[in-house]
């Protein structure tokens, strides 16, 4: 969450969570790490988050990945992108990828905030960043 509002456009991240409980089996997601690093049998990618949604959704979601700077030019074809923390981009890098997605008319939230959704902590979690 810290790195939604410090690193990007926190409320642009979290309306990207409003497509999750609607995707369907044929949706494709895209989950962007932009560190390139071995991944393990943990994994936050490539086994935590996708099996979080999993579970949230009742189906195995099709996922594509993407590492360090092979971010898609066309980001059409996707859903919903989850976008790693970005500690390895500055905020203008982080700002463009958001607004490119954005401009492909593709929902974007990031990882804190999608495993919020999933273990449905999403309005606990958000509240520190809000005046309510």
């Amino acid at each position: 969450m810290i790195f939604a509002e410090f690193k990007g456009d926190f409320t642009k991240l979290l309306n990207g969570t409003n497509i999750i409980s609607s995707l369907r089996k044929n949706d494709e997601i895209l989950i962007s790490e932009v560190c390139s690093h071995n991944a393990k049998d943990s994994d936050i990618a490539r086994v935590k988050i996708p099996k979080m949604l999993e579970n949230f959704l009742g189906f195995k979601p099709k996922i594509s990945y993407c590492v360090g700077n092979d971010f898609p030019d066309n980001l059409k074809i996707f859903k919903l992108v989850i976008h790693c923390r970005a500690c390895m981009l500055n905020r203008k890098a982080m700002i463009s990828r958001i607004k490119n997605v954005k401009d492909a008319g593709v929902a974007i939230t990031n990882y804190g905030i999608t495993i919020s959704v999933c273990k449905n902590e999403l309005e606990r979690t958000k509240a520190p960043f809000f005046d309510f």
